[in-house]
């Protein structure tokens, strides 16, 4: 699967008292990717399509495909994603403008999810975010980046 996102937003304020406009701005952009592989043997497990014989001697010949076990699906994902906002002050009466806020964010996910049996999932992620600041006074540029495995386990199934 392939999605493709593009989100614009503006928005503005009028402040009478203060004779200012706030203009606030943002622009997202995703691209994303998935796909699916399935019946993949993680760790050359059992499972997957057996051939059973008939026990009656009328039909010794034929054979049927059954499905045993669970399908091991393995699901990817990849998903980039970059955000630009701002918040500019407008001065109605000098006639100027300045930045008060907004950040660029770019942010990159990747995750795979495994299904080792019918009641149990396994999970690996990688997340990174990396954020830098329109007005640099205040802040810095963060980077922040998680990854992990984990273990679903399902009673319900």
């Amino acid at each position: 699967s392939v999605k493709v996102e593009m989100k614009k937003t503006r928005v503005l304020n009028l402040s009478m008292a203060a004779n200012q406009i706030v203009e606030t701005t943002s622009d997202d952009f995703v691209v994303g990717m998935g796909y699916k592989i399935t019946n993949f043997k993680l760790f050359g497990g059992g499972g997957g399509n057996r051939k059973r014989t008939s026990g009656s001697s009328a039909n010794k010949n034929s054979t049927t495909t059954r499905r045993g076990g669970v399908s091991n699906d393995l699901n990817l994902r990849a998903d980039i994603s970059w955000r630009e906002q701002s918040a500019l002050c407008r001065d109605i009466q000098t006639v100027t403008t300045q930045a008060t806020s907004g950040n660029k964010a770019l942010k990159l996910s990747l995750s795979a999810d495994y299904t080792l049996s019918r009641r149990l999932t396994l999970n690996a992620y990688y997340d990174m975010q990396r954020n830098e600041p329109l007005v640099s006074a205040s802040a810095y540029p963060v980077t922040t980046i998680d990854f992990g495995v984990s273990m679903k386990f399902s009673l319900t199934r």
